[in-house]
């Protein structure tokens, strides 16, 4: 009888912190991850939108490099703000990676 009573301790012992590692990682997880996938979600649609802005604009054919008003055809603040709006989804997918493979 004592066995099995020293046998359902320590298995209670075990789940006991089993649970509790768990926890922690799963508290962990979220701490590091909930705050990127935030931002991945904000700036997925600021590309999103800026995707849609770039497919209109070669509609209305402004997006040409030949023409006077062409919003592509220099670097100027169109071009740098949609490199950056395009590619700012897939940095921060990368650290969401890395902060995955860390956890």
């Amino acid at each position: 009888m004592e066995s099995y009573r020293t046998q359902l301790e320590r298995k209670k012992s075990e789940e006991d912190a089993r649970r509790d590692y768990e926890y922690d990682a799963r508290k962990r997880l979220y701490q590091e991850f909930e705050p990127l996938l935030f931002l991945f979600i904000e700036y997925s649609g600021s590309a999103l939108i800026r995707i849609c802005n770039l497919a209109e604009s070669a509609r209305n054919g402004k997006l040409t490099p030949d023409s006077e008003d062409g919003w592509l055809g220099h670097v100027g603040y169109y071009a740098i703000s949609t490199i950056y709006r395009l590619l700012l989804p897939m940095v921060i997918f990368k650290i969401m990676q890395q902060c995955l493979t860390l956890i």
